[in-house]
């Protein structure tokens, strides 16, 4: 149970669904990503009550900050998809890849 580890609005579809593996690095990533579209959007990914945000999760559907703020921009949007992909195969390999791209965006003068 999530909820009783961290705040569920942050936590990564592992932590609902074993189905969706164990929890490990690619975890940390998910979450790093979450905290990236709070800082961006100015809100969690998710809200509403536990149910409603594990289902949201747990879905194959990845928010971006872009849905819910203006002014991010795509290559924003994109970084924080990555990262929060419900797949943890198509996320970030690595904290440094990740890194490695937030800096990229960030030198290209998007973020």
């Amino acid at each position: 149970n999530p909820a009783r580890l961290l705040d569920p609005r942050y936590a990564a579809p592992e932590y609902f669904d074993r189905r969706f593996g164990v929890v490990d690095a690619a975890t940390d990533i998910y979450q790093l990503g979450a905290v990236l579209f709070a800082l961006y959007a100015g809100r969690p990914p998710y809200g509403g009550p536990f149910g409603a945000v594990r289902d949201a999760v747990t879905s194959p559907m990845t928010p971006v900050p872009g849905d819910v703020a203006t002014g991010v921009p795509a290559a924003v949007d994109e970084v924080v998809a990555k990262a929060m992909a419900t797949r943890k195969l198509t996320r970030y390999e690595t904290i440094e890849h990740l890194g490695a791209e937030l800096r990229a965006v960030r030198e290209a003068g998007e973020g």
